[in-house]
């Protein structure tokens, strides 16, 4: 401890030893006293430590006239922390006039400087630049590294529109100065930092249910212009999931006559009450319809429903042959979509990979990004559908697996730029600065990336509802790093970056969105 400066702390009991191995606290000291030593805890940082007595003093007015200029930002919680639970005065003396007192001997300390401030932490008020005049010309740059922390200035600041106006002047005559500062933070809010940490751990444990798709939402109009002619035949949809029912409900919206099976049964009643036919088995689906769509969980899900009793390919070679199309939709590796493609073909069917990309909401905008390879006579015959669900699919040609490396390469990039992002905010938030304030700089129309201003979003507000999710992007990436190593390819970022999704899906947020692997990265 000989390296920190006098910190505000308060002699606290001695844990029992299972209280020690409950909350992880120090271990290396006995549970009881020890003579010449006191059980403390450090306010600002929520840590414990056995101290001797030799390094503990009485806390008095006096050490806050000690503080040095420079100091942490858990340094200043601290005496914030210790100002406010000081023990109160005997009655005559008035407790508000005391904390008063207290108060201004704190602003005292921090104000001494003439430079310019900016707020960096506050107790639960409104963040504000608070700037004073200097007779010397003010380097931006080399004042960046002395900026101070200055409460009681935030709060005048934010209560005087004539400051707010001077601080206007100072930028007068220079082109396109933009203050956020307004539009980060309205009334009443509290710097984030100041909660969000116990907020992550706690408030996150259980993930909101993603509603269920919404009937009464109109059909989405730029899909209804694209005027596309309608496959005249029977559309079979294998797995109502989140995506699932998205699509199923834009390829009723335009017009297409869909029939359902899902493994769950329960999850096609809202389909069928309003019409939609739903079959008892893979094979019953598929004897039925003329081009059968799957879009599941995974390969194995896939691999599971093709082979299986009643499954999908009972239901081809029951069929006259050539005259289904079997269209997988799934995200899957190559080496899975040729061997199913293999059996579809063998079993008198026409295949056609078309991986989906994007997320809950793309789909429920018709906006996904479709990725097709096989047979093209089928591509161009489910065209109809395809742009029911996207703006403009994707053909790479004939040979089955190139759309499975499109999506998987794209995956990976995606997946390694929302771990960049998670580990970014992570650092604004360890470094006390306005998440908010960077979201509005990724706002900013030259740089800005729809992929990072969506997730940026959500870890700003602290809303981790599944939009694209998290166990996803791993199962993705999974897969590209197995393609690499097939195709002898180092990949050591994405191996780094999977390692981090690995983390967070043995946690609480595995059915979380993807940006919660934010929650991972600051640990």
């Amino acid at each position: 401890m000989s390296k920190y400066p006098f910190w505000p702390a308060q002699i606290a009991n001695p844990p029992t030893v299972d209280e020690e191995a409950a909350e992880g606290l120090p271990k290396k000291k006995p549970s009881a006293s020890k003579k010449g030593q006191h059980y403390v805890y450090f306010f600002g940082t929520k840590n414990f430590a056995w101290i001797s007595d030799e390094k503990i003093v009485p806390h008095s007015e006096e050490m806050l006239n000690k503080v040095p200029k420079k100091k942490s930002a858990s340094y200043s919680k601290a005496i914030c922390e210790i100002i406010e639970i000081s023990t109160p005065l005997p009655t005559s003396v008035k407790e508000d006039s005391v904390q008063d007192e207290l108060t201004n001997h704190f602003s005292a300390v921090q104000t001494q400087s003439t430079t310019t401030h900016l707020q960096k932490r506050g107790r639960k008020r409104k963040r504000k630049i608070s700037c004073t005049k200097t007779n010397k010309k003010r380097n931006w740059a080399e004042g960046a590294s002395d900026l101070e922390l200055s409460p009681m200035e935030k709060t005048a600041c934010m209560s005087s529109d004539t400051e707010l106006s001077e601080l206007e002047k100072m930028f007068r005559g220079i082109p396109n100065v933009e203050l956020i500062e307004e539009s980060v933070y309205e009334n009443g809010d509290s710097p984030p930092y100041l909660y969000e940490p116990t907020v992550a751990v706690q408030e996150y444990s259980e993930l909101p249910l993603v509603p269920s798709v919404d009937f009464s939402r109109p059909p989405n109009p730029t899909m209804i212009k694209r005027n596309i002619d309608l496959f005249p035949g029977k559309i079979g949809f294998i797995g109502l999931g989140m995506m699932g029912q998205r699509i199923v409900k834009n390829m009723l919206d335009s017009g297409h006559n869909v029939s359902v099976w899902n493994r769950t049964p329960e999850k096609c009643k809202q389909f069928v009450d309003i019409g939609v036919e739903q079959f008892l088995t893979p094979a019953e689906l598929v004897l039925n319809c003329d081009i059968i769509f799957c879009c599941v969980s995974e390969s194995q899900a896939v691999k599971s429903l093709m082979f299986q009793v009643d499954g999908i390919l009972q239901g081809f070679k029951n069929s006259e042959p050539r005259k289904k199309g079997y269209v997988e939709m799934t995200s899957i590796d190559s080496y899975t979509s040729q061997v199913i493609a293999e059996a579809i073909i063998e079993n008198g069917g026409i295949y056609l990979e078309a991986a989906l990309v994007g997320s809950i909401s793309l789909a429920e905008k018709s906006s996904l990004l479709v990725l097709s390879a096989g047979h093209h006579d089928l591509f161009v015959e489910c065209l109809s559908c395809l742009y029911a669900v996207c703006e403009s699919p994707y053909y790479f040609g004939c040979d089955v697996g190139e759309g499975s490396y499109m999506n998987l390469v794209h995956g990976m990039l995606t997946s390694g730029a929302y771990v960049i992002l998670a580990e970014t905010m992570s650092l604004v938030e360890r470094l006390n600065l306005s998440k908010k304030g960077f979201l509005e700089i990724l706002k900013y129309k030259k740089i800005s990336c729809p992929l990072y201003v969506g997730k940026c979003q959500a870890i700003v507000t602290n809303n981790f509802s599944t939009d694209t999710s998290l166990k996803c992007q791993q199962q993705l990436l999974n897969m590209a790093l197995a393609l690499g190593s097939t195709h002898t390819q180092p990949l050591e970022l994405s191996s780094t970056a999977s390692q981090l999704y690995k983390e967070c899906k043995l946690s609480p947020y595995s059915e979380h969105d993807a940006s919660a692997v934010y929650l991972g990265a600051k640990c």
